[in-house]
């Protein structure tokens, strides 16, 4: 799935900079400022918000996560839902069609998004 090699030719970044929210998101992490409680068009970033993200040294935006049973933690990127989508079908065919909770532990191990 997510590998250094990614991370490295820059993919997710450019991602996560041609996504409206994930952009402005970029921008809100860099300022330190946050939306209003009021501001009712901004729902999708305040959502962001509440998993903690922060910017990596490259730039990119990451949730640390931890995986239970061994209480690892992981920096894994912050994806938009319609790319995630993608992925998870193109995980599906690579990996030969895995099970359900297969899928979901390494979807998990990967990457982080909303609801797709």
């Amino acid at each position: 799935m997510y590998t250094l090699a990614d991370r490295r030719n820059g993919s997710d970044i450019q991602v996560q900079k041609h996504d409206p929210v994930l952009a402005k998101l970029t921008q809100n992490l860099q300022t330190g400022s946050r939306p209003t409680t009021r501001n009712s068009k901004c729902n999708e970033l305040k959502t962001y918000l509440g998993l903690n993200p922060k910017l990596d040294y490259d730039g990119l935006i990451v949730v640390e996560k931890i995986i239970q049973p061994h209480l690892i933690s992981l920096k894994v990127p912050l994806i938009p839902p319609n790319f995630a989508k993608s992925i998870l079908l193109a995980a599906h065919i690579k990996l030969g069609h895995p099970k359900p909770a297969q899928l979901e532990k390494l979807i998990t191990r990967s990457f982080c998004t909303l609801k797709p």
